[in-house]
């Protein structure tokens, strides 16, 4: 083969090769399309989405401008608002086309969420609005607040619950949400049973070379109120195997007993380095001291769990306000845990619920009220709890437990919608 042949031989592959690469990659007017828009993923629970953006729909009429976030077919999950801003539109009438918000922000860029709830909890009736209360027209929302609650409303009442999400230009240009959902932070904390073994568990994490100070409690639902003057784990009794070992492991100098008289008995169970020598009002010990402070108080809902560094400074204000609201502690700790090692609930039921049923969060995981037509008429406001006259059998008034929070997940966003869920009675799911 002579000199030129081979020359273009290898021109002619590299054209190939090129033709062939420019099938596979993006052009760079393709590349510059995924346009990034910082927001806060709205949807709180867990969901599942695909890039379904700019697909057929209706015989490809038209196309579809935004990204579905499926829920698993549960209704009633919390929507919050992805970025701060101002509501330009709702659409509240309950009927075919309800539910819907449009949030407009900075510079003219929109949020558009849709198939909000329209059903009265644990049923499909179309007859509720699943906006939260003050999301109206001119109202303004901080991201992270709630809006409202995962549905089927609109052109998917026949369709599994889901939220159509989009974003749109200043130019009112659909954008392609799906690269700014991937990167999107969530709201995420996490959730304690505030027994003894996930304590004991949390103790051992944030603590894993023991603690000057310890709390101990008689029960989850009693703590101290100088909790937040301590620099050690909260524990709660009874006195049992596993607290011993924790104590004899943390060697506190100072054990803080909250609704546990210091007798004998509980002395029997401190460990070796604190022991009580004198039964009066002050009781001293030998290089050590123990306090007794009386019960009463509730168990904080709110931890933080923090390494003493600052907060972020868009967290301080949310924080203030959510401790005006609720009782949130900061416990500073020696490690800071990983999220993930923290013990939590799941964060939406994964069992089958029975169809019409009211599912809450509740302290012990997930709680499933009756199904019965009591509910049903008494359900009609979307904020409404159980009512206590109901016959629920062992179920109890739900709570949502300790919530735990590191330094790190203390976003202003999760913040917010705390607030929310601490400032309203419990929301149920339901499918």
């Amino acid at each position: 083969m002579s000199r030129s042949k081979g020359i273009g031989s290898v021109v002619a592959f590299a054209a190939a090769l090129a033709a062939v690469i420019g099938v596979l990659a993006p052009s760079p007017a393709a590349a510059a399309e995924e346009f990034v828009y910082p927001i806060t993923f709205p949807v709180v629970g867990d969901s599942y989405y695909y890039a379904g953006f700019g697909a057929c729909r209706d015989g490809c009429t038209r196309t579809h401008e935004g990204v579905d976030i499926m829920t698993y077919g549960w209704k009633g999950v919390p929507i919050v608002a992805a970025r701060s801003g101002t509501v330009v539109y709702t659409s509240v009438d309950a009927g075919r086309r309800c539910c819907s918000v449009v949030i407009e922000h900075r510079y003219g860029y929109q949020t558009r969420y849709l198939h909000l709830n329209n059903d009265t909890p644990g049923t499909d009736d179309g007859r509720a609005v699943g906006l939260a209360p003050g999301v109206e027209v001119g109202a303004r929302v901080e991201e992270g607040q709630i809006i409202g609650w995962v549905g089927d409303s609109g052109n998917t009442e026949d369709n599994i619950p889901h939220l159509h999400f989009e974003i749109r230009a200043p130019d009112g240009r659909a954008i392609d949400p799906y690269p700014s959902l991937r990167r999107a932070d969530r709201v995420d904390f996490g959730i304690l049973e505030a027994d003894q073994a996930a304590l004991i568990a949390l103790s051992r994490i944030a603590y894993p070379d023991g603690a000057r100070s310890v709390v101990i409690a008689a029960d989850p639902a009693l703590a101290a109120e100088a909790v937040g003057a301590f620099d050690g784990p909260v524990l709660v009794g009874p006195f049992t195997a596993a607290l011993d070992v924790e104590l004899d492991r943390l060697a506190p100098e100072r054990v803080v007993l909250v609704g546990v008289a210091p007798d004998v008995g509980v002395a029997r169970h401190l460990p070796p380095s604190v022991r009580i020598v004198d039964e009066g009002a002050t009781r001293e010990v030998i290089g050590r001291s123990i306090d007794a402070l009386p019960g009463g108080p509730s168990m904080p809902p709110i931890v933080m769990v923090d390494d003493g560094r600052r907060m972020r400074r868009d967290a301080v204000e949310p924080f203030d306000r959510l401790a005006a609201t609720t009782s949130v502690q900061r416990w500073v700790v020696d490690r800071l845990p990983r999220a993930r090692d923290l013990p939590s609930g799941p964060t939406l039921p994964l069992g089958e619920a029975t169809e019409g049923s009211l599912v809450f969060r509740s302290s012990a995981g997930w709680v499933e009220a009756p199904q019965g037509p009591t509910v049903e008429e008494t359900a009609a406001d979307a904020l409404a709890p159980i009512p206590a006259d109901i016959d629920v059998g062992s179920w109890s008034p739900p709570s949502v437990g300790l919530v735990v929070l590191t330094r790190r997940q203390a976003t202003a966003p999760t913040l917010r919608f705390l607030l929310d869920l601490f400032g309203a009675p419990p929301h149920p799911l339901w499918r």
